[in-house]
């Protein structure tokens, strides 16, 4: 079914801006979709999505970055766009780490560990559960778009990697 968005008022609520990194909302877990917001207007919501990620030229998008509270997130692999309603992480497998960015830090990019390949399982817009194996660079936006849904940012990571180096690091005694 395609949707026609120009004169759709959440195309409109959504369209004026991303989440930016001093706000609250992105450090709170999102809520999961219930069964009767399946239908139409999460698909509406998906494609508004779908159109932000694009204007923005981004990879993937969850809802939190719209301000929206549901679990719920748009990632791109290879021209395929996947629209995931409570998304869950059921295999994986493989370490990689590569930069990343963030529509809602920018400017701010980290080397996260990730994993390689994750098959994950959601519901569509229509409810439907689905399941797919993504690897490297899809697998790698997927999980960024999750952590989103959980609250946890690029500075949360930066935050992990410099407590790490910190412990990892011997002290150097003063001398008095």
């Amino acid at each position: 079914m395609e949707l026609s968005l120009a004169n759709s008022s959440v195309m409109e609520a959504y369209r004026t801006f991303i989440v930016k990194y001093d706000d609250p909302r992105l450090i709170q877990k999102s809520k999961n979709v219930e069964d009767h917001e399946f239908g139409l207007n999460l698909e509406i919501t998906f494609q508004s999505m779908i159109q932000i990620m694009h204007q923005e030229r981004g990879c993937g998008l969850a809802g939190v970055q719209i301000g929206d509270m549901r679990r719920i997130l748009v990632a791109s692999d290879r021209g395929n766009v996947f629209c995931m309603a409570n998304p869950q992480i059921v295999k994986r497998s493989g370490e990689t780490k590569v930069m990343e960015g963030c529509l809602s830090f920018p400017g701010l990019q980290i080397a996260v560990p990730r994993s390689r390949f994750i098959t994950v399982e959601y519901k569509n817009e229509q409810g439907i559960t689905k399941t797919v194996e993504f690897k490297d660079f899809a697998a790698v936006v997927v999980q960024h778009e999750m952590d989103h849904l959980d609250g946890v940012t690029l500075r949360t990571h930066q935050k992990r990697i410099a407590e790490a180096r910190s412990a990892n690091c011997p002290r150097k005694k003063r001398k008095n």
